[in-house]
């Protein structure tokens, strides 16, 4: 069960509690790469790696001595619409965890020569993004289906991270790491007084208002295409409803994705390697938000011979393919069977509990637990066989 509470400060917090020997804490902010400034590209995604950078409290060193010797693990992800900072450690730290975290979202001062450390490696990740076929095909379908401004690279460019001025991180910090622009949310193994404690650290987080972020709108198009330096690449992304939209059909394109692109007995592993032999590695990429969504079918090293042939079997074959599996109750059964294996209660980490906690409840104000989400898994529309009759667009991404 998820209990919530608002701190003095405005700050949201959920917490689920079950026997892990482990805890997790994320800071959910809403703040991913929509709230980059015209032209300051990857702003966001370099606030997060800061995070990990000295701030008033402690210096680097002490952040990585305090995370590690505390028997755990921190770090941090930009998304389109938001960005989560977590920790996991062992039972017991769970203050601990709150007072680093805190600290980090509460820096607001920039150590410059730190600052221009951390560009310097931000650079080479857009750069290696730039140069790795098989990273950049994954971002070139996101653009092709949310069109160049709303599916630009959450990254940035190097042209545009490279304008970022500590200044302007100053002013994101100040404007969008607020409580009242947050949500925290705790998972696992820990006592009320922990909890407690934790509570009282995290009513520490600067109060500040609800900054927010205005998504572009998506204006997707057709193919997008790319010379490559050797074999081919190949996506194919439909652009849905995002999850507001969609209620409870969210859960129907949730199940729909697992049987498409999940284990050997998926629609993508039987039409593509199995039956056909057109590609070795493949992936199915999905990305969800309150107002859009999409899902991307990645073809990795594939030959400029066979594009026409791959991008036929993933747009119409797969589909085809994935219609007759679920009209077989045996195999929808047995789906689940691996869906509950997948989804089991053990395999679960605290920090992406908290995560997913801090997510759901930050971007479409509830917050459900396992179970909940589990059974919604199970009751959804298990004979959804064309999910690709849900989408708004479709459009797609070659490397050839």
């Amino acid at each position: 069960m998820v209990e919530e509470v608002v701190l003095d400060n405005g700050l949201v917090v959920v917490w689920e509690r079950w026997g892990a020997s482990v805890s997790g804490l994320a800071l959910a902010f809403e703040a991913g790469s929509y709230a980059d400034p015209p032209g300051l590209w990857g702003l966001a995604h370099l606030a997060e790696h800061m995070f990990f950078r000295s701030n008033e409290v402690f210096t680097a060193e002490e952040l990585e001595r305090r995370i590690e010797l505390s028997g755990g693990a921190a770090n941090a992800y930009t998304a389109r619409d938001h960005m989560v900072v977590y920790m996991e450690a062992t039972a017991g730290n769970l203050p601990r965890m709150a007072e680093i975290l805190v600290s980090m979202a509460s820096a607001r001062r920039v150590p410059v020569d730190e600052f221009e450390q951390e560009k310097a490696v931000v650079l080479r990740e857009v750069e290696g993004y730039r140069d790795d076929d098989r990273s950049w095909i994954v971002r070139l379908a996101i653009m092709a289906a949310y069109g160049e401004e709303a599916g630009r690279p959450i990254e940035g460019t190097p042209d545009s991270v490279s304008r970022i001025a500590p200044d302007d991180l100053e002013e994101f910090r100040e404007r969008h790491f607020t409580a009242q622009n947050a949500v925290a949310a705790v998972a696992g193994n820990f006592s009320r007084e922990e909890l407690e404690a934790a509570l009282r650290l995290l009513s520490q987080l600067p109060e500040g208002k609800r900054a927010g972020v205005e998504p572009p709108e998506p204006r997707p198009g057709d193919r997008v295409e790319e010379r490559g330096r050797g074999v081919a690449q190949a996506a194919v992304a439909y652009l849905l409803p995002g999850i507001r939209a969609l209620g409870d059909r969210y859960w129907d394109v949730v199940v729909s994705v697992f049987n498409l692109g999940v284990g050997a007995t998926s629609a993508l592993y039987t039409v593509l390697r199995r039956e056909k032999g057109l590609v070795y590695s493949y992936n199915v990429v999905d990305e969800y938000e309150a107002g859009k969504a999409v899902v991307s079918i990645i073809a990795e090293d594939i030959s400029k011979e066979s594009i026409d042939d791959v991008l036929h079997a993933i747009e119409e074959e797969a589909w085809a393919r994935l219609s007759s599996m679920v009209g077989d109750q045996g195999y929808v059964e047995g789906r689940k069977k691996l869906l509950r294996y997948m989804f089991r209660r053990e395999a679960l980490s605290a920090s992406g509990e908290a995560t997913a906690l801090a997510v759901r409840r930050l971007t479409l104000g509830e917050a459900l637990d396992y179970e909940e989400r589990v059974k919604r898994m199970l009751r959804a529309d298990w004979g959804l066989g064309r999910l690709d009759r849900l989408a708004l667009a479709r459009a797609r991404a070659l490397i050839t």
